[in-house]
């Protein structure tokens, strides 16, 4: 989920990146967040000015937190139903007991 690489460019330079664009990618240049473009249709680059630079990519799921955040939230209500499923069962056994 991340690649890093040292470049070195005598000029500033649009650098393509052999990996197809996506949405979950980010870009630091030296340890700046960068833009990533889509080039060449279906690739990334970024603007790099000349000198040596760190490049590090990072990618993370586009909508994995919320959809941790939604399963956890089901979980929870579901042993809540659950809960109150099992206290309503017991109260019903009770009450025909009694009569």
């Amino acid at each position: 989920s991340e690649i890093k690489a040292d470049i070195e460019l005598s000029s500033d330079k649009l650098v393509v990146i052999n990996l197809p664009y996506g949405k979950g990618w980010s870009a630091y240049v030296d340890g700046q967040k960068t833009e990533l473009n889509k080039v060449n249709i279906m690739l990334m680059g970024t603007f790099m000015s000349a000198g040596k630079h760190e490049l590090v990519l990072k990618y993370r799921t586009p909508g994995l937190l919320p959809g941790v955040l939604f399963g956890i939230i089901t979980v929870i209500f579901m042993v809540i139903y659950i809960c109150i499923k099992k206290k309503d069962k017991k109260e019903v056994v009770l009450n025909e007991e009694h009569t």
